[in-house]
């Protein structure tokens, strides 16, 4: 897989970077204007590095969640007085665009204007700088607005689109687990949901993105759980969803969980009717995993842990998904969340979402499920503390 554009953009399949000065607080503090003149400036971390050879402007009308705002239109500008050093500084005039608020000036059918300053990095981007933007001044044919900035001196870090929309024919690739092995490789795994973006119950498998240079690159897509036609039914009733992986620092073995559905199309796997008490596959959600003795180059098929972890009056256990860890004695700890149904004659089984963890003291050869007891919780991640001690 080649390297895309970095981005700071929280929406990283747009590639597109927020100015740290709000877009909302420009549009309400502008007015009734025929002209706005921004000045912008990029700070980029070392000279000799500049990443940004493009950047583009788009203008919405829409006052709701910039990254959902609708019809973002690219405004023509040409950035003037640019230098490639560790400031970039740009002016951009626009013409027309109807702003409001400015005192003294009525705001008669004018609306929020919204901003997005988008920046495409270049090929050669480091991951460890940062990038910021932020407007230091605007001028409009009726006067000068102080503009404010929600995140001063805050810089947004680099990041690296290794998944987006539609890649290798996937709606929509989600629920990421990043762990590194003893070698330095770099396994990334997720949900392939290739028809659409819901949960399960879908046509969803567990891909892994492979890095052997500290992300600079990475592989081809692997599928590295696929349940298939399964019993005879289609793909999308044979959905393995929420990963979670622990690589083993004594053997350099890795582990990969998730919780494979049967059957129920169109049930969640936390609703009713989606998973329910016992063992039974089509009845109950699935504990699998599966294991790589090649550093995540290749994989086993997978293994049901269901009896072995689940008790037969929960309704559900699967991961939590995230990166388990090694403790220090060698014991492989993997984070896991549940349901558990109710019992009145035992208060620690009362029906709800809990938060546990797996454990081996096998190198993966056997997992014993751990306490119960942190209730009306689901997702969690796990550290061991300087007493041994394991923090949820």
């Amino acid at each position: 897989m080649g390297r895309r554009p970095s981005t700071c953009s929280p929406c990283a399949d747009r590639q597109r970077a927020q100015p740290s000065g709000n877009g909302g607080d420009l549009s309400r503090r502008a007015g009734s204007a025929r002209a706005l003149a921004h000045i912008l400036a990029g700070r980029y971390g070392r000279p000799q590095r500049h990443p940004t050879p493009r950047a583009l402007l788009f203008r919405s009308t829409s006052p709701a969640r910039p990254e959902r705002a609708a019809q973002w239109k690219e405004l023509p500008w040409r950035p003037a007085g640019c230098a490639c050093g560790a400031d970039l500084t740009v002016r951009i005039t626009l013409s027309n665009v109807g702003l409001r608020d400015v005192p003294g000036r009525s705001s008669a059918g004018a609306r929020d204007q919204l901003f997005w300053l988008s920046c495409r990095l270049r090929e050669t981007a480091e991951l460890s700088h940062k990038v910021d933007a932020h407007c230091t001044q605007i001028d409009t044919s009726v006067g000068q607005v102080e503009p404010s900035d929600a995140s001063p001196g805050v810089r947004k870090r680099i990041g690296f689109a290794l998944r987006q929309r539609y890649d290798d024919g996937v709606h929509t690739s989600r629920i990421p687990a990043l762990t590194m092995t003893p070698k330095g490789t770099l396994l990334c795994v997720y949900d392939l949901r290739r028809a659409k973006r819901r949960d399960l119950q879908e046509d969803i498998d567990i891909g892994l993105s492979r890095s052997t240079d500290g992300g600079k690159t990475w592989e081809p897509l692997r599928v590295i759980m696929d349940m298939k036609e399964y019993g005879g039914l289609p793909q999308n009733r044979n959905g393995c969803s929420d990963p979670g992986i622990v690589v083993d620092h004594t053997t350099g073995d890795v582990f990969c969980a998730a919780v494979w559905m049967w059957g129920k199309l169109g049930h969640h796997q936390w609703s009713a009717g989606g998973s329910d008490r016992g063992y039974e596959i089509g009845k109950s959600a699935q504990m699998l995993m599966v294991h790589s003795h090649d550093d995540g180059k290749t994989w086993s098929s997978p293994d049901n842990l269901t009896r072995q972890l689940k008790q037969p009056d929960w309704i559900l256990l699967a991961p939590s998904p995230q990166a388990g860890i090694t403790l220090r004695d060698g014991t492989l700890v993997l984070p896991v969340e549940g349901i558990a149904a109710g019992d009145p004659a035992n208060p620690d089984k009362a029906k709800l979402s809990f938060s546990s963890v797996i454990v081996s003291d096998d190198h993966g050869a056997t997992w014993k499920m751990g306490s119960t007891r942190a209730r009306g919780c689901s997702e969690c991640q796990v550290v061991e503390l300087t007493d041994g001690s394991l923090l949820l």
